[in-house]
């Protein structure tokens, strides 16, 4: 077996017998030549093992080659010009606003030119980064922001008592639904006294109905199975 002690010099040959070293003469093309090949060899090896880290990335990020340094500069610059826009005074001595969060940055990074998020995992990612800092506001880490809320307490229906909870809940989404309100639930929770036995009976009533229109039309197919998760 040759061991390669100095490329310039010699290498050395060893066996369980004996150990000798040989000397070796190379030129200079030759040392290049080995220089080129080993360097080669190493890309190569870098490069395969990009190309499978690569394929592994669901969210890759679409920012130009300045990376997320050009983009938040791009990002500021979109602030200013909105502070410029919403400010009545010409005159007026903006204050350069704040710089985008790494969140901001991460989400901006993966939206392609039509404001879609390039993978359906992206988008979940961003939802996910929304609760957090929802979560994150709720539990008192941003205590400024905290109290800049309005906070709305709504009356709700008692519960009248007995085993109907799952059926109490479903009246109240019954009534969201019914009154198509997506901005204010104070509409729906203007009251304090308890749902009526003929309230509740109306939810297993339409839910009777409902499937019996699927069945009539069969639909079913359509519905979700048990084991899968709707979003």
């Amino acid at each position: 077996m040759l061991y390669w002690v100095n490329i310039s010099e010699a290498y050395f040959s060893s066996s369980e017998e004996e150990t000798q070293t040989i000397r070796l003469q190379f030129t200079a093309e030759d040392l290049s030549t080995i220089d080129e090949q080993h360097v080669l060899k190493l890309n190569q090896a870098k490069r395969k093992k990009a190309q499978e880290v690569q394929s592994h990335n669901k969210c890759p990020q679409r920012s130009s080659r300045g990376g997320y340094e050009l983009l938040e500069k791009k990002m500021m610059e979109e602030k200013i010009k909105e502070r410029q826009e919403a400010s009545q005074d010409p005159s007026e001595l903006i204050p350069p606003p704040s710089p985008p969060t790494r969140h901001e940055r991460w989400k901006r990074a993966r939206i392609n030119t039509s404001g879609q998020y390039i993978t359906p995992e992206v988008g979940l990612i961003a939802k996910k980064i929304l609760a957090f800092n929802a979560y994150q506001l709720m539990k008192g880490t941003h205590s400024r922001q905290l109290k800049k809320l309005k906070w709305v307490y709504p009356k709700c229906c008692k519960r009248g008592g007995g085993d109907e909870c799952g059926l109490f809940v479903m009246r109240h989404m019954f009534e969201i639904i019914k009154l198509d309100i997506v901005d204010s639930f104070e509409k729906v929770f203007n009251m304090e006294e308890p749902y009526s036995d003929d309230d509740i009976d109306v939810v297993p009533r339409n839910w009777a109905e409902c499937f019996m229109e699927l069945q009539s039309h069969d639909r079913f197919d359509e519905l979700p199975s048990p084991d899968k998760t709707v979003v």
